[in-house]
């Protein structure tokens, strides 16, 4: 029983010194800390010379670690130059395309119009999206008004199959 109770002693002071060990030389460890190491002299004399290492890397490369814990998502911000002023930018006519026009139940039009290249957006009369409004919709064209310019968008010549095939 004594034996027992002495190993465990001793595996429990084995861990503790090893845990200890791991703490003081990996968890505390500062890469920019200069180390003092004692390197051996000539071949001739028998007494040892300490000299200082430089870091393992410099204090940049320190900063911009990856797996810091002082890095966030936070960018800096730059300082913007005096001399550039912000000026008045001017609207681009957006890529606006009618896709169909649509005799609803409710007894009106409604236009579907695909604005950038984004998916067709059902539109009736009076709606707006960004600085587009619809102002008016009828059986072939639909009148818009954009930053106070009127553009008119008509659906063209529908084309139709000269011989439609028969079902059998």
């Amino acid at each position: 029983m004594i034996r027992k109770i002495f190993m465990i002693v001793i595996l429990a002071l084995v861990f503790m010194y090893i845990t200890w060990n791991f703490y003081s030389k990996a968890l505390r460890y500062n890469p920019l800390a200069e180390i003092s190491v004692a390197n051996p002299g000539s071949k001739g004399s028998d007494k040892r010379i300490s000299s200082k290492y430089k870091p393992a890397w410099s204090k940049i490369i320190y900063e911009k670690d990856l797996f810091s814990q002082r890095r966030s998502y936070m960018k800096e911000q730059k300082p913007v130059p005096a001399d550039i002023t912000p000026g008045k930018v001017e609207a681009v006519w957006p890529n606006v395309v009618l896709r169909g026009i649509v005799y609803d139940l409710s007894g009106g039009y409604v236009a579907y119009i695909e604005i950038n290249r984004s998916r067709p957006v059902a539109m009736r009369k009076g709606d707006k999206i960004d600085d587009i409004e619809i102002v008016d919709i009828s059986a072939r064209k639909v009148v818009l008004k954009w930053n106070e310019q009127t553009v008119k968008l008509n659906m063209g010549k529908v084309r139709t199959i000269k011989k439609p095939r028969s079902i059998k």
